[in-house]
């Protein structure tokens, strides 16, 4: 189905925001 796709890509998109935002907060210290 769609919503597999869909759940898949957002659970990437999510987890590739947090790492993103691990990074800026651990090179601003």
């Amino acid at each position: 189905m769609e919503l597999a796709l869909l759940a898949i890509i957002g659970i990437a998109v999510l987890t590739a925001a947090l790492m993103l935002f691990a990074v800026y907060k651990l090179s601003e210290e």
